[in-house]
């Protein structure tokens, strides 16, 4: 969904000059076109939180070709700035997702004969991505508060699977360009400093916060007993090496980034989006965000099976289909490796689901980034308090609890 924009909002390089080298390519000799007119509109609301994201619609005409006018439209995306910015390595992360369209989707398409993402365009700033966008060929982001149906859910874990699967081919390829692309930006030893406190005194807030619902009221003494090692235990689950089968995860793989295409109102294929936080490690790391996140109650409830099973079958015949035999995923290794990973999916899910159930965000909150962690911890401590929150909170902690996360606790 598009957002008005003022035009301030637009950054001021964001003009004539930069749409021509992004048409043109890196070539820096005078254009045989001319732009007639161009639109610029905010391609996300606010909330995204690794900068901004444009959509940009501008129409042309060939100098040699009178009357004859074409019609591009792309994806914009700009670094964010500031405090917070640096709080969560932002740098890092836009030069993460850079790299990865450079080195490594591109490889990506080669191994499955399909491309599973936009297509990346020349950019005249180092620090910005042009991207192929991808609505003009009916691909949509769903509303921010729409969890997924089994259908939806069947095709994201399709799309996933060919990631995954394609990752491990590249590894084998070039395994050092996977490990780059799959180093961690945040759950990492050296964020501790600052990151540690945040999550210490978070979960205390939620803590308190908790003793005062009907639901949850024994949940407020084991989030409090956690709250001094949840960043550790975090940063080692992340870290550690489960089994041999490891492949390059998205990092972020929720609804939010995916987008998904119909064919008489049937969704038939995805595309992912949004790649700064790409990981190595379990593909389990990957499954946790997008079970908490992104399926709806009657999905994680009664469908969770069925699911990993078509994760586990799709990932399997595409490396069979690759030649790649050696390396298969048993559905058993899998639900063992969630299990031991469900502490990640409780994380994310205490400290992601706010962003998603705030509304609206607070003003001072934007892709600038012009906030301490302080102000942050005053969103939390708002939406700790509301309903919403409340019940979204309380049907993650119960999927936890029949799966016995509180008692190994």
């Amino acid at each position: 969904m598009e957002e008005e924009m003022t035009p301030d909002e637009a950054p001021p390089w964001l003009d004539e000059e930069f749409v021509v080298f992004a048409l043109q390519g890196s070539r820096r000799t005078p254009p045989n076109f001319s732009i007639k007119d161009m639109e610029i509109t905010s391609a996300l609301p606010r909330g995204n939180f690794l900068g901004k994201v444009f959509r940009v619609l501008v129409n042309y005409s060939w100098v040699l070709l009178l009357g004859n006018t074409e019609t591009r439209r792309f994806i914009v995306k700009t670094p964010p700035v500031g405090p917070l910015a640096d709080a969560i390595n932002a740098k890092q992360c836009v030069d993460k997702e850079i790299f990865v369209y450079d080195n490594i989707l591109p490889g990506v398409t080669e191994v499955l004969g399909e491309r599973i993402s936009p297509l990346k365009s020349f950019s005249p700033r180092e620090d910005t991505l042009v991207l192929e966008d991808l609505h003009q060929d009916g691909y949509v982001l769903l509303d921010r508060y729409t969890r997924l149906d089994y259908e939806h859910c069947v095709v994201a874990l399709q799309v996933l699977a060919k990631f995954h699967a394609a990752s491990i081919v590249l590894f084998q390829k070039s395994p050092e360009d996977v490990k780059k692309a799959g180093e961690e930006v945040f759950f990492k030893p050296e964020c501790q400093d600052r990151m540690q406190p945040f999550f210490k005194n978070t979960l205390n807030i939620l803590a308190n916060e908790v003793k005062s619902w009907q639901t949850l009221k024994g949940l407020s003494n084991i989030i409090q007993q956690l709250s001094s090692t949840a960043w550790e235990v975090t940063v080692n689950l992340v870290q550690r090496q489960f089994g041999s089968f490891q492949v390059l995860n998205h990092g972020d793989f929720e609804k939010d980034n995916i987008l998904f295409k119909y064919e008489n109102n049937k969704v038939v294929s995805a595309k992912l989006v949004d790649f700064q936080f790409c990981r190595f490690g379990s593909p389990a790391l990957d499954l946790q965000n997008f079970i908490v996140y992104s399926v709806n109650d009657d999905v994680r409830t009664n469908k969770l099976g069925d699911l990993l099973m078509v994760y586990v079958d799709s990932l399997n015949m595409i490396l069979s289909r690759v030649g790649c035999v050696e390396e298969t995923l048993s559905l058993e290794d899998l639900h063992l490796q969630l299990k031991e990973t469900d502490f990640f999916g409780l994380i994310v899910s205490i400290f992601h689901l706010p962003f998603w159930v705030a509304e609206p965000i607070p003003a001072p909150i934007g892709a600038d980034m012009e906030v301490p962690l302080t102000v942050v911890q005053k969103l939390y401590t708002d939406v700790f308090r509301r309903d919403n929150y409340k019940n979204n909170i309380t049907r993650i902690v119960e999927y936890f609890s029949t799966r016995g996360l509180f008692k190994s606790i």
